[in-house]
């Protein structure tokens, strides 16, 4: 999951930006879910908006997180989002912690 989402910084926001850049990738708990935050401080993500699973057709193409996102939902109820915050795009990867074969919050 992780590796087309960090193919992404690299192809979209890294190679296009003159001099490089720098990835990130920070993990965590929080609110009952493991994270995982990408960050790239590339040429940015497209002004104004932010990928919308539920609009994706208003948001443009992106197949690849989209694709992870499918997956995240079918295997385990997890998400991906995507934010700009100060000079980096960040995707941020949520799966919910499971314990005793269910997830928090579900039991």
């Amino acid at each position: 999951m992780l590796q087309p989402l960090v193919e992404n910084a690299v192809k979209h926001g890294l190679l296009p930006k003159k001099g490089g850049g720098t990835i990130k990738i920070k993990t965590y708990k929080n609110a009952g879910f493991n994270v995982i935050d990408i960050y790239d401080d590339g040429v940015g993500f497209v002004k104004g908006g932010a990928y919308n699973s539920e609009h994706k057709e208003k948001e443009g193409s992106h197949i690849g997180i989209e694709n992870v996102n499918d997956r995240l939902k079918i295997l385990c109820g997890g998400c991906v989002e995507i934010a700009s915050i100060e000079r980096w795009t960040v995707v941020r990867i949520k799966i919910p912690v499971f314990s005793s074969g269910k997830a928090e919050g579900n039991k």
